[in-house]
């Protein structure tokens, strides 16, 4: 899958992961529209058994309500569910990278807030 010349996740794609999850391939990638600004984490989904065969789709940009600032994507399950944890702002401009993490409603959506569980001093 190539990324388009513009928009939300056109620029900038790195930390990307790859997961095995509910019978997908999913992964899970940060980009930004051009800018550090407009950074957030995004996914893409493969239904084939083998993630180098078949067709990758876009489902779509991995944030909770604050949509704030997001990068370096990790995802995993614990006790039947999933969650995901990622590096990211406070606010809206460039600030202390904070560690947070919520609960998945399925594997491209984030099931409430985040929270954040980590902050360097």
């Amino acid at each position: 899958m190539e990324p388009p010349v513009s928009g939300p996740y056109s620029h900038d794609l790195w930390a990307p992961e790859l997961h095995f999850l509910e019978g997908k391939w999913y992964i899970y990638f940060a980009a930004d529209a051009g800018t550090n600004q407009s950074h957030r984490v995004w996914v893409v989904e493969n239904p084939s058994a083998d993630p180098l065969e078949g067709e990758w789709t876009m489902k779509g940009k991995l944030a909770d309500p604050s949509d704030e600032w997001a990068i370096d994507p990790t995802v995993f399950e614990n006790g039947h569910k999933l969650y995901a944890a990622w590096s990211g702002w406070e606010g809206d401009v460039n600030g202390v990278q904070s560690i947070y993490i919520a609960e998945l409603e399925n594997p491209w959506t984030i099931k409430g807030r985040r929270s954040r569980i980590s902050t360097p001093e």
